[in-house]
């Protein structure tokens, strides 16, 4: 059992130091944050993973701090990504301060324990014929799950707020992140009124970082829009481009690539300065494209087909470009 459970918590910190990469990778603005939240759910687990495979009381010690301090860390992470992920629709939201003085207040009560064994302490337990540390929390323990778990249920109510404001094609990824987190507090709640030495919850501080990694990074809420869309526009020669209700560009086709000089995955970056251009030019609607993009997108929000011809001229000659731009609006019934 200890074998195998230090193989599993193995991969899946090699799973975070993955997303990790990826997300350093990624030109998005909230990949920053994402990677922050990667990076701390690695030292929990890490400690969860010495604290499985050590006989040595002193060397489970060590793995209870650098567990507790990791959770520290990723409660504050996780903070800092939900404000930045859910401010487009909460402007009322701003840089997650509050919740940094009860953490730093929280990290130093737990390395006086040392010297004061006010905290925890670690007994020998015997489970499935091998010797364990097993967690023995005083107040200083309590302090710290009071703390956590009361940062955890504002992320979730930030989380659950802005999905309720979000179009329904949008909130798959805000709920899905929001029940993960609850399931992860539950899981380990269950965990500390039980009698196994073996934190199986931290296991869904993995699951909760890949899913967070792929909501914010490559989940795409207009896939289903992609694929019909995708054998007809692509090869147009006119340019199309599709806005969410915040503003950034989520899509375009070939066309729209080349005529902003930019790849699929920096077109977001680029949105300014699309925004700009179409600004310049005189607009008309266009009803039929109207009709088809509302009935595919299915979902009851307002799509503005602008339709603009522009004149670029090139070293040998001269070509004419049609833009086109999808505008959804922030309805969200």
């Amino acid at each position: 059992m200890r074998t195998i459970f230090s193989a599993v918590f193995t991969v899946v910190i090699i799973a975070q130091i993955v997303c990790v990469i990826k997300a350093r990778r990624s030109v998005k603005p909230i990949a920053r944050y994402v990677a922050a939240i990667n990076s701390a759910i690695i030292p929990p687990l890490l400690g969860n993973l010495i604290l499985i495979g050590s006989h040595d009381k002193f060397l489970s010690q060590i793995g209870c701090y650098i567990y507790f301090l990791g959770v520290d860390l990723v409660v504050m992470t996780l903070a800092r990504f939900t404000v930045e992920y859910c401010k487009t629709r909460n402007k009322i939201l701003s840089k997650p301060r509050i919740v940094y003085i009860p953490l730093a207040v929280d990290a130093v009560q737990l390395l006086l324990n040392p010297f004061t064994g006010h905290a925890f302490d670690l007994k020998p337990v015997e489970f499935e014929e091998s010797i364990y540390w097993k967690l023995e929390p005083y107040i200083g323990q309590a302090f710290h799950r009071v703390v956590a778990y009361s940062i955890v249920i504002g992320v979730v109510v930030i989380l659950m707020q802005t999905a309720s404001k979000m179009p329904k094609i949008y909130r798959e990824r805000y709920t899905s992140i929001s029940l993960v987190v609850i399931f992860v507090g539950l899981w380990q709640g269950v965990y500390l009124f039980s009698d196994s030495p073996i934190d199986r919850s931290m296991l869904g501080y993995g699951t909760l970082g890949i899913l967070i990694y792929f909501f914010a990074l490559q989940y795409r809420p207009l896939r289903l829009l992609d694929r019909i869309l995708s054998g007809i526009v692509s090869g147009m020669d006119e340019a199309l481009y599709i806005f969410d209700p915040a503003g950034k560009c989520i899509w375009a086709n070939k066309t729209g690539l080349e005529l902003a000089k930019v790849s699929e995955d920096e077109i977001e970056k680029a949105a300014d300065s699309l925004m700009a251009l179409f600004k310049m030019q005189a607009v008309r609607m266009t009803q039929a494209v109207y009709s088809v993009l509302s009935a595919v997108v299915m979902t009851p929000v307002t799509i503005l087909l602008k339709k603009t011809g522009l004149s670029m001229k090139t070293e040998s000659h001269w070509v004419h470009i049609s833009v086109s731009v999808t505008l959804p609006t922030n309805r969200t019934e």
